[in-house]
């Protein structure tokens, strides 16, 4: 193989691994990998720049806070919300009852950096191979460019991936968070339950599945999604319980809705 076509070979791969960084800018693997494939193009500006980035990253210079955020929903005009037919009765126990308070806080709830976080733990965790993780990125750079808003969250790709054991995952995400897992096949959807945007529940892969008078269930695929709870307890009055579920069982509850 020639100089030429050799080189064009490896940028092709940086270009990869360059996708990668527009989303995970602290990714170690990437990061190593570019410098590498930069030093053998003889681009040696970028790979000193990579170099510069490695060193940032050994100090922790770099965090989830340097990942880009998604455009506020408040500049769009397209609505994301149920017509709720039996909804009085829930009312008296929101904060908030105003269907605005979930669009106004847009930019919490879309925040991508929740769902990088658990893509980077279950990869330092050996969950995630390299060709997983990739394709995983990958689907994180094309929802950051559309905004599309039918994306899913990062945990419903997981079983997309022909070598991650969701089993094992689902184990140890219920370990770590402490949370009891809840099979939704158990319960029975409703109207009354419709209290979340559509757009709400598929981005952070969450939904309400019980509502009483002492407590409303939140199932949740992501558990380590903080901000998103918070800002549940903040709507409602009641106390909000938070359960882990799967993937299955959370897509069979929320097409019955």
């Amino acid at each position: 193989m020639s100089d030429k076509v050799n080189h064009e070979v490896l940028l092709d791969e940086a270009r990869v691994y360059e996708a990668v960084l527009d989303n995970l800018p602290h990714d170690r693997f990437a990061l190593e990998k570019l410098r590498t494939i930069y030093l053998a193009c003889e681009e040696i500006d970028k790979a000193n720049e990579c170099e510069k980035k490695l060193m940032l990253l050994e100090v922790g210079a770099l965090s989830p806070d340097d990942y880009h955020q998604p455009q506020s929903l408040m500049s769009r005009t397209t609505g994301f919300f149920h017509k709720h037919s039996k909804i009085n009765d829930l009312i008296e126990n929101c904060s908030n009852p105003e269907i605005m308070f979930f669009e106004s806080r847009a930019d919490i709830w879309m925040d991508r950096r929740p769902q990088v976080a658990l893509l980077l733990q279950m990869r330092e965790e050996g969950f995630l191979d390299t060709e997983a993780y990739l394709k995983l990125c990958q689907k994180l750079k094309l929802a950051n460019k559309s905004n599309d808003h039918l994306w899913k969250g990062i945990v419903s790709h997981f079983q997309e991936c022909d070598r991650l054991s969701y089993d094992s995952l689902l184990e140890s995400m219920q370990k770590q968070s402490g949370m009891k897992y809840v099979d939704l096949s158990q319960f029975k959807t409703s109207k009354e339950l419709e209290v979340l945007p559509k757009k709400l529940i598929s981005h952070c892969e969450l939904i309400i599945f019980s509502i009483s008078k002492s407590e409303v269930s939140v199932a949740m695929l992501n558990p380590f999604n903080e901000k998103v709870k918070q800002l549940l307890k903040e709507y409602f009055t009641l106390p909000v319980k938070f359960y882990l579920t799967d993937v299955q069982s959370f897509n069979t509850f929320v097409k019955g809705r």
